[in-house]
């Protein structure tokens, strides 16, 4: 779980490796014709919900109460409507969700691995970086301040 300010960073995070880009962008066929609200967006907010401790679709009224700092947010009729497509094509959902991530992974890690403050101070810190959380984390967190907030 994080604080609401981590979920703050999380959506900037979000933005920064493109995550949210290529979600709206792989989900767009679950998008209505006259819909409002991007499925990119609100798989986004689902998973900032779940980062501050939610457990249900529901959760994301935490969200939806801080329009300011997180934008539209959609009611939870259209969250489930969304939710529903995609479970009944699931595998298509999945494939098109792990292509999003994959990309913005390679986005957040691969130009950045230079930058990594971790980096020279351990032999085997590329092979420990990959099973090691914290250290990726830091990493991201790191290469994430570097390049977009110009201090670090």
């Amino acid at each position: 779980m994080v604080s609401q300010a981590g979920a703050l960073l999380l959506t900037q995070v979000l933005q920064v490796t493109g995550l949210r880009r290529w979600l709206s962008e792989g989900l767009e066929r679950w998008r209505a014709a006259r819909a409002i609200h991007d499925p990119g967006k609100i798989i986004a907010d689902l998973a900032v919900a779940l980062a501050l401790g939610g457990d249900c679709l529901a959760d994301v009224a935490v969200l939806r109460e801080q329009p300011a700092l997180f934008g539209p947010v959609a009611s939870d009729p259209v969250i489930s409507r969304l939710v529903s497509q995609l479970a009944r094509e699931a595998p298509r959902a999945l494939a098109a969700i792990r292509a999003a991530r994959a990309a913005a992974r390679e986005r957040a890690w691969g130009p950045g691995r230079a930058g990594c403050p971790g980096r020279g101070r351990r032999a085997d810190h590329d092979r420990h970086r990959r099973h090691d959380r914290d250290c990726a984390l830091t990493c991201a967190c790191h290469t994430f301040l570097t390049r977009n907030l110009a201090f670090c």
